[in-house]
């Protein structure tokens, strides 16, 4: 849950850049799948202690200093 808040966040704070969140999504999968149960370990509790500091800075409402990025249907 903490990864998809920070996925929520990084994409928010981009202005909608769905690259940016394929590049850390694919990054943080590498790291943690292909690497040994002590660096699986510290990048999930830093990703969950960045959860904890993005939510107490920006808020849960929009998880961005910049206004949530809406899709618009035409």
């Amino acid at each position: 849950m903490a990864g998809a808040m920070v996925l929520t966040w990084l994409y928010n704070s981009t202005g909608g850049s769905v690259l940016a969140t394929a590049l850390w999504h694919g990054s943080y999968n590498a790291v943690v799948a292909g690497g040994e149960a002590a660096v699986s370990t510290v990048v999930t509790a830093a990703v969950i202690l960045a959860f904890v500091l993005i939510a107490r800075r920006y808020g849960p409402e929009t998880l961005s200093a910049q206004p949530k990025h809406v899709l618009e249907s035409h």
